[in-house]
Formats: structure tokens, sequence, C-alpha cells
């Protein structure tokens, strides 16, 4: 029985403003095979691009857009696009890897609205459709992004009810508590915004919070496995 093991990081990426060297070193120094940024801007693709990111992890699905609301993947592997979560204000990208060859993985990328400026409800809104696209999934799958939540929101832990782990919590080997906002300049995160989710039956050996130059929110890095049933 093969286990399938990826190394997935995710970065809210300030209105395309991340540092593109510091990821793409990020990348090879953590052997990351799947990358999902937020707050992708075409720009940022192309600087991604020029950075060297299509050498590393050369398949991609990618939805950039002006400002705060573009989202995109990059993977090692071969991709199948998927129809994104419906009803997000923010891009959100989802694509099918096999790797294994008869054992696929859904990858989903959200970046839910902020529940401020009387944003409360459509916050909301948008963490229940993002459960409700989970729902239809079979088999395993991640779901990654800043999700504007943390557990000490209703909506998120509805989320987490519905099947799922933060992998944050669930790590055999954690860089506890894994604050990731506010994270610009010399200001320490306090808040846990960024999340890696699988199911309960997956694996998950290690996550790290890691700072990348130029955003306000720590990358969130996760190793996974699934082994597929007998």
């Amino acid at each position: 029985m093969t286990t399938l093991r990826l190394r997935l990081f995710t970065v809210n990426a300030r209105g395309g403003a991340a540092d593109p060297a510091a990821l793409i070193r990020i990348l090879h120094q953590h052997s990351v095979d799947v990358l999902a940024v937020q707050e992708l801007t075409p720009r940022m693709v192309n600087r991604l691009t020029t950075a060297g990111l299509t050498q590393v992890l050369p398949f991609s699905h990618l939805d950039p857009r002006p400002g705060s609301r573009g989202t995109g993947l990059w993977t090692r592997w071969p991709l199948i696009p998927l129809p994104p979560v419906p009803g997000l204000r923010a891009a959100a990208p989802r694509a099918r890897i096999d790797p294994l060859g008869g054992f696929p993985v859904t990858l989903t990328a959200v970046h839910p609205v902020a529940p401020v400026r009387g944003h409360a409800g459509a916050w909301r809104r948008e963490l229940a459709l993002i459960q409700q696209t989970l729902a239809t999934v079979d088999g395993p799958q991640v779901v990654a992004g800043d999700f504007n939540a943390t557990r000490d929101h209703r909506p998120f832990r509805d989320l987490l009810a519905a099947g799922f782990v933060d992998c944050a919590d669930s790590s055999q080997n954690q860089s506890w508590p894994g604050f990731t906002w506010p994270a610009a300049g010399r200001m320490l995160p306090v808040m846990r915004l960024d999340h890696v989710l699988v199911p309960r039956a997956a694996a998950v050996p290690m996550t790290r919070a890691i700072r990348v130059p130029s955003t306000d929110h720590h990358g969130v890095l996760a190793a996974i496995e699934f082994t597929p049933e007998p």
C-alpha cells in the first residue's frame, strides 16, 4: 500500500507584494509540491514566472485579479482544473492531482471576505459555501488559504466539524501556536487566519508558520500523508 506524501505552502501575498525570490527559496528549502497564493495579481504571476517558479512547480491553475481578489495554485504534478467554489468575491480555484495514478486528491484555495466593515454576513455565507462545496468531494482533499477566521469563530468551527482538521492543530511536529497575522514589519502575529485543512483520516507529520517578506501574513507549510484504503 503506497502512501501519498505532499507538502503544501499557502500564503496571502498582500495584493501581489510578496517577495518572489523569497517564495522560491521557501519552495526549494522545504521541497514544496503545491503552492496556494491568495491576493494574486497578474503582475505577481509575471514576477513569479521570472523568478523561476514554473521550473519548480510547472503546472498551475490561476485566477489572478487586480487588488486582493486573485488566487492561484501551482503543483509539481499535472492537474485537472475543476469548477471554482461558487459565490465567493475572491477567486477560489480548485484542481485535481493524481501523483500515484488512481488515487486523486482535490485541491481548493480560498480567501473569504473579512468580517469587518459590515461584511460579517457575507463572511458567514462564504464560509458556508466553502463547506457546501467541500462536502461534494469524494476522496482525499486539501483546502488552503486565508480564511479570515480562527477557531474562535463558529462558522469556522462548523467547517471543521463537517469532517476536517486544521493541520496546525493535528500536526505531529508543529510551530505552536502557528499564528499568521499580522506580520508586517516588526509586528508579532496574534491570530491564525491562514489554514490548511484536510480530512480527519489524513496524517499531518509537520506544519510550520513561515515569514514571507513584503506580506502581512505568515505563510503556512504543511506536510500531509494520504493512505489509500485497502
